[in-house]
């Protein structure tokens, strides 16, 4: 179990480095995580104390398939979003005051969530030598402490993550991942036991 911990800490760690490198990149505004620490679970994780917005992905590994999602505080995405379409930075700072974003800003947040999976994607093909592959399958907006719809079976083992985040020089926020655990496990596996599973 403490390897395994130790695994999944490890791959959170790298998830959310890089989706701040990418992600950062692509706005062009300063996006860092530290602190990533994992648990595994057999329920979904609600977004503490604001609104989210759950970046979906499938997940594909060995025939079969799942979800997971990225939990962004809806604050943090508006900012992204509003940074990606080069918005002043006073209709920055009112975009993140909005609970729920307009039509305006629907198309940046979709082009956020697949930088945020092909970044996911690539890293997991790289560490599963192609076993495991993710495409993005939409955003859901989330109240707070309501955990986010996923095509996911009630008790099946989630891996979780949550990293604490920071986009420029506003407030630190915590970010959330959701992995299925038997797509992580099953990218860990030794070839010919993927062969025989």
């Amino acid at each position: 179990m403490a390897l395994e911990s130790a695994a999944d800490d490890a791959l959170v760690r790298r998830i959310v480095e890089r989706i701040g490198e990418r992600v950062g990149a692509l706005v062009d505004v300063p996006l860092e995580f530290t602190g990533a620490e994992t648990e595994r679970a057999t329920a979904r994780i609600a977004g503490a104390g604001c609104a989210h917005i759950s970046f979906r992905f499938e997940v594909a590994f060995g025939g079969e398939g799942a979800e997971g999602c990225v939990l962004f505080p809806v604050h943090e995405v508006t900012s992204l979003a509003s940074y990606l379409l080069m918005l002043p930075q006073q209709l920055v700072l009112e975009n993140r005051r909005v609970a729920r974003p307009d039509a305006f800003l629907h198309d940046a947040i979709f082009e956020l969530g697949m930088a945020m999976t092909r970044t996911i994607d690539a890293l997991v093909r790289e560490e599963s030598n192609g076993a495991v592959s993710m495409r993005f399958s939409g955003c859901q907006g989330v109240r707070a402490d309501v955990r986010p719809k996923l095509d996911y079976v009630e008790g099946s083992e989630l891996l979780v993550g949550h990293a604490r985040g920071r986009l420029a020089e506003f407030d630190p926020f915590e970010l959330t991942v959701m992995l299925p655990g038997e797509a992580v496990d099953f990218a860990r596996r030794p070839l010919s036991a993927r062969r025989s599973a």
